[in-house]
């Protein structure tokens, strides 16, 4: 898991040509991701290894896209909220 997150996987796969790679998920932990050594399928570019992303689990990642997008609404909410109540 990660040390910035207790709640997101780090992954590590080789590319290609052996070299090891690592990234941090930005989708929680499940029982896939959750034990040392399992196997995910990961995606990448050969030309930018360095921006490899998990495959799969797309309610899990349209879960998290919606919580992220109601989190910024709501804070844009209260901000313009004063504005919006006074005469």
């Amino acid at each position: 898991m990660s040390d910035d997150s207790p709640r997101t996987p780090t992954i590590e796969f080789a590319d290609r040509l052996g070299k090891i790679w690592r990234f941090e998920s930005h989708l929680p932990v499940n029982n896939m991701t959750g034990s040392v050594g399992a196997a995910v399928k990961v995606m990448y570019d050969p030309l930018h290894p360095n921006l490899a992303r998990e495959v799969g689990r797309p309610i899990m990642k349209a879960a998290h896209t919606a919580v992220w997008y109601a989190i910024i609404v709501g804070l844009m909410a209260l901000a313009f909220w004063p504005g919006l109540t006074s005469d």
